[in-house]
């Protein structure tokens, strides 16, 4: 009994197509662009980069963007709960803080003179030490305008 001759048919382009997540016409496009289509293993690289969600590029982004996302809620828990603050609320208390400590710096130089007019130098000491901490004591104070 004769064997039988084996003839291996090539497969048709758009099983090659299907069997990589593609059509045949993107399957003819990249033909065109010079991609072997016969090879399994670039047909594959190019069709992950082409879903984009099997590439290590892609998984890298959306855990960055999952870790992000739990950061951002871990913050909001933390400063809803009170163990946390703004960082904008921050730099602008400070902001205020040096506008109010600057205001009383320079109004120091109209409110010195006649308190320390005749004082001797120990006593205009004792003044302005006393005239500093009441600024301070103001610039500190919750229910002052630097603080709302």
């Amino acid at each position: 009994m004769k064997a039988k001759k084996q003839t291996t048919k090539a497969e048709s382009r758009r099983s090659i197509a299907k069997r990589h997540g593609i059509t045949a016409i993107t399957l003819d496009a990249w033909e065109l662009e010079g991609l072997d289509i016969k090879n399994d293993g670039q047909l594959a690289a190019r069709s992950a980069m082409k879903h984009g969600n099997n590439t290590p590029t892609m998984q890298a982004a959306k855990l960055r963007k999952l870790l992000a996302d739990a950061r951002k809620a871990e913050a909001a828990a933390a400063m809803a709960e009170g163990s946390s603050i703004d960082l904008v609320e921050v730099k602008e208390g400070f902001s205020r803080m040096g506008v109010a400590l600057r205001a009383h710096l320079l109004r120091a130089e109209h409110d010195l003179p006649p308190m320390l007019e005749g004082l001797t130098v120990s006593k205009m000491a004792i003044r302005i030490r006393q005239y500093i901490e009441r600024v301070l004591t103001e610039i500190h104070d919750p229910t002052s305008c630097v603080w709302k």
